[in-house]
């Protein structure tokens, strides 16, 4: 087999970590090799799966991180050819699945489709439509090929006995095959074979009743008491992501969220499926039939992510998909939504500053300056055709739970910041204003829209007096004064 393979130790926590030797890892993993031509484009790859007994923690190393790699080589008529070509390119480019491939093995071109190279033979300078369509082919193929190994590897040593164990190795293969589209095969593949009568392991403390993995997946109706999504691991966020892209509607009452889904139309999604060729788990917000949670006038609750209510999503400037889940594309990195989801009750401050002297601030909390960390939320992702109109957003940071450690930091910030505590026990309220000035303002606990609106300062309202702040139910955001306890 063409290529060479080399053994990828690092490790992943502090370096005094014991690491294993050579004949430790060898002894207790199976090497799978797969070979793939597809008109003149030959792709070798080893995949490399751990046995029953193999200790995925392994006093600290996860097996992604010591498993044998390949050398990544991209050959033509077996020359090795630079790589500066191919690698860092976004995956709308030519190279895409070139590159996913070369990630994963060594590619070789021996017929009339290849790159064009250099004069000197050691760099890429193009590629032709056909060597990506060909890759494609590969890459399916590929996919396919793992998903299989992966199965039959799973049911013939026994992983599905131990639950923690089979979320690590579907986690490993998952990060081995072509996620956009293979992820589906993959949980299809489990759901039929024996793996699909596992029990769901954690996700079971989040709905009504215990279920398996396929009782999951077939169910028309499942409640969720709680979700967090962003606090599963990577197998247990693709059985959510498929049960979300298979649903039929999803609705949020009381914070329970129900998912139903209608069977017939699995065809359908297949056939009508267009966003996941690009998006990832956490680039995809999906939209509510019904949104009634503890109070219907917040847009975002961090914890319901990612469901959004329609009177937000419907203002999304980003393509939508109906197969039959209603979602759109949210890419991750360009946009104030997504890091509205990613905050936790621990970032948030009333004054949203950082005391550097304040206790546990670092070690506990990890708290961080939102202005400095994301800059003004303009949520520029929103449709507003009306320069004078600005959309303003109502938000929950849910309160997650507490360890020990973090109780005892509290207790001690009770006196000296009863808001903060109150914030990280109860929960923070933030309206985002999408302007510059006053960007936002944080209320601890659940609180009514009128009370936010209320921290607006005079300022805020003298600047901005030639602009209308709409609500996204269509309602004009006016000045308010409550009165108090205080003023009576």
């Amino acid at each position: 087999m063409g290529g060479q393979y080399h053994w990828n130790l690092h490790s992943i926590n502090d370096d005094d970590l014991k690491k294993p030797t050579i004949k430790d890892i060898a002894e207790n993993i199976i090497a799978r090799e797969i070979h793939i031509q597809e008109e003149g484009i030959e792709f070798n790859s080893i995949l490399f799966l751990p046995k029953k007994q193999y200790n995925f923690e392994l006093e600290g190393w996860r097996f992604n991180s010591l498993i044998i790699g390949a050398s990544n080589n991209l050959s033509i008529d077996g020359i090795i050819i630079e790589l500066d070509g191919l690698h860092g390119h976004h995956y709308t480019d030519e190279s895409y699945f070139l590159s996913m491939l070369n990630n994963n093995g060594n590619l070789n071109f021996t017929g009339e489709i290849r790159p064009l190279i250099s004069i000197d033979r050691k760099s890429i300078i193009s590629y032709p439509d056909e060597c990506n369509v060909l890759a494609e082919k590969i890459m399916q193929t590929y996919t396919n090929q793992i998903i299989d190994i992966a199965v039959e590897h799973i049911i013939s040593e026994l992983f599905f006995n131990d639950r923690d164990a089979l979320e690590d190795i579907c986690d490993y293969f998952l990060s081995k095959i072509n996620l956009e589209k293979g992820y589906k095969l993959f949980i299809d593949k489990i759901r039929h074979s024996d793996i699909g009568d596992c029990d769901l392991g954690s996700l079971n403390n989040a709905i009504d009743e215990p279920l398996t993995i396929r009782s999951f997946l077939d169910a028309e109706i499942v409640r969720f008491k709680t979700l967090n999504f962003s606090n599963y691991n990577r197998f247990v966020k693709y059985l959510l992501k498929y049960k979300f892209d298979n649903s039929s509607k999803i609705d949020v009452e009381d914070n329970i969220i129900i998912i139903y889904t209608d069977r017939s139309n699995e065809n359908d999604r297949e056939n009508n499926e267009s966003i996941d060729d690009v998006a990832g788990l956490g680039d995809l917000a999906y939209k509510t039939t019904l949104w009634n949670p503890f109070n219907s006038d917040y847009d975002i609750i961090t914890n319901l992510y990612p469901l959004l209510p329609s009177k937000l999503y419907n203002l999304l400037d980003y393509a939508e998909v109906k197969a039959p889940a209603l979602k759109k594309f949210v890419p991750y990195r360009y946009s104030s939504l997504m890091d509205v989801f990613s905050l936790n009750p621990f970032s948030v401050t009333i004054n949203m500053e950082i005391d550097n002297e304040r206790l546990y601030s670092k070690e506990v909390f990890q708290m961080y300056n939102l202005k400095n960390t994301s800059g003004a939320m303009s949520f520029s992702e929103i449709i507003n055709e009306n320069e004078l109109q600005k959309i303003v957003l109502m938000v929950f940071v849910s309160p997650h739970p507490i360890n020990n450690e973090q109780k005892i930091a509290i207790d001690y910030y009770k006196d000296r910041d009863p808001d903060y505590v109150k914030g990280i026990v109860e929960g923070w309220s933030i309206l985002f204003t999408t302007v510059e000035k006053q960007n936002f303002v944080i209320l601890p606990g659940k609180v009514s829209r009128d009370e936010l609106v209320d921290k607006l300062s005079q300022e805020f309202w003298d600047e901005y007096d030639e602009f209308e702040f709409i609500f996204t139910d269509g309602s004009v955001m006016k000045k308010i004064t409550l009165v108090t306890d205080d003023i009576l």
